[in-house]
């Protein structure tokens, strides 16, 4: 069973850890999405920290129906 708590803004949140391309370790705080795709959305600073590898652009669909481009890294795993 995975457990975890809401933050202040009421988001449900898990924590995480995070593998990079060199095989180190980052804990985060992961909020779940409510209409998940299997992917995570990172800080910038996180993903350089870790040493993720880029594999290109893709296109998601917000909540509010909106279309967005997103860089997309790939972690070990």
């Amino acid at each position: 069973m995975i457990t975890g708590e809401v933050n202040a803004n009421r988001e449900p949140c898990i924590g995480l850890t995070m593998q990079g391309a060199d095989g180190r370790d980052a804990q985060i705080e992961g909020v779940i999405d409510t209409g998940p795709t299997g992917f995570l959305s990172l800080p910038q600073a996180l993903i350089a920290e870790l040493g993720l590898v880029w594999r290109g652009r893709a296109q998601a669909v917000l909540a509010d129906g909106s279309l967005h481009l997103f860089d997309v890294y790939q972690a070990a795993g």
